[in-house]
């Protein structure tokens, strides 16, 4: 799920886009999305015509990026 949160901060918005490059199949980027939109953390927005869906992260999801690199960060310095 970090590898989406990154993708789409990067400005990787478009389902299919987002799939390819954090490398996940079509039904786990699904369940991602889903709970990631549900936690609030990724906003998923509507074209204006109504048939593209696009995703956007939230400052809730930013600060869970922030969090989890300030984590692995503590734990590659332990292992050190």
């Amino acid at each position: 799920m970090y590898s989406v949160l990154k993708k789409v901060e990067s400005g990787v918005d478009k389902p299919t886009r987002i799939r390819y490059e954090a490398r996940l199949s079509w039904s786990l980027l699904v369940k991602y999305l889903d709970f990631l939109v549900f936690r609030q953390l990724l906003e998923e927005k509507v074209s204006e015509s109504g048939k593209r869906r696009f995703y956007c992260i939230t400052d809730k999801g930013k600060e869970f990026i922030d969090v989890h690199e300030r984590i692995d960060e503590e734990f590659s310095l332990a292992v050190s």
